[in-house]
């Protein structure tokens, strides 16, 4: 591989050539790879002998395989050492030093890239309010298992019991490792668990909390959280709780939405055979404040509308 810097729109730019070896022994020197090194940005030009393109590939991922740089040599050390000043780093030199500079652009680049695809969802889901404020609190206390937690001592009773569900110590008595009950104080039903034989703990729960965000919009936010009991903790410890949201935004024709709520919960769940009603001169409003007051009350029809929204997402 060769190198020289040049001025190119008023800009010092690193251009490296780099030979196909096969193709030199043949007595073809036209570079397989020009690559075009700035400080911002780097990009290089392919020749396979039949036509030019452009790649936007790092140097490692030129070739057909990973760490490029481990087949290729510089043709001198002044072209090596024209790479180092170039990318101005004291401790790498040559190939490594290009690698951590294009490495470092390639993040860049890919998170440019990544936030002009949020950008749509980001303006799509303004008009959506916060979740409920308790939200963890309400998946701690109502979706999660929860446990005893205990010292054993062989021919002592359980003590140190401390019950995960209401958070306090309570008195039990006859009981066994992983053996289930019910908690004497708070009533939750609850896994009896020895101190000295349980190991790591980690829970996950998933729940759905419908909101209203337009005239004839609903939303459906998907919360995921991950609860982790570790070895050392004795069940006073913090829990370690990490809350995942996903939405889907109802935006199809209210009409073939209200009928797949009908037919799922009134007749047979299978909706492969629901098709959308014929088009209206005047198209039907659907009272979104009724269809969440009946959400409210029938558990099983906001199971069903979650799982018809997570078949099809639209946003």
């Amino acid at each position: 591989m060769r190198t020289v810097i040049k001025n190119i729109d008023h800009r010092r730019t690193l251009v490296l050539y780099i030979y196909d070896k096969e193709r030199v022994l043949a007595g073809d020197f036209t570079p397989c790879w020009t690559m075009f090194q700035g400080k911002e940005d780097y990009i290089t030009l392919y020749n396979d002998g039949k036509g030019t393109r452009w790649h936007q590939s790092i140097f490692d991922n030129l070739g057909k395989d990973y760490y490029f740089r481990s087949k290729c040599s510089f043709y001198s050390q002044g072209d090596e050492d024209r790479v180092t000043r170039y990318c101005r780093n004291d401790k790498l030199k040559g190939f490594n030093s290009l690698y951590s500079v294009q490495y470092s652009l390639l993040c860049k680049r890919q998170k440019t890239n990544e936030l002009k695809g949020q950008k749509k969802i980001v303006e799509r889901m303004k008009p959506v309010k916060s979740l409920p404020r308790d939200i963890k609190g309400f998946m701690y206390r109502e979706t999660l298992p929860h446990y005893i937690f205990y010292d054993y001592a062989k021919g002592k009773p359980p003590l140190n019991a401390y019950c995960t569900g209401c958070k306090h110590e309570v008195s039990i008595t006859a009981v066994r490792h992983n053996g289930k009950g019910i908690c004497p104080r708070c009533k939750k039903s609850i896994t009896y668990k020895s101190r000295g034989r349980r190991g790591n703990i980690v829970d996950r729960s998933t729940v759905q909390v419908i909101q209203k965000i337009g005239e004839n919009e609903l939303v459906i936010r998907t919360v995921k959280s991950y609860c982790h009991y570790r070895k050392s903790d004795t069940g006073h410890a913090e829990i370690d709780m990490i809350t995942k949201v996903y939405a889907h935004i109802l935006d199809e024709d209210r009409k073939i939405n209200a009928q797949k709520f009908e037919s799922a919960f009134y007749a047979n769940p299978d909706l492969r055979n629901v098709k959308p009603p014929q088009e209206e001169p005047q198209p039907t409003q659907i009272d979104l404040n009724a269809l969440i007051e009946q959400l409210q009350k029938s558990p099983e029809l906001a199971n069903t509308l979650a799982a018809i929204i997570s078949a099809k997402p639209t946003c």
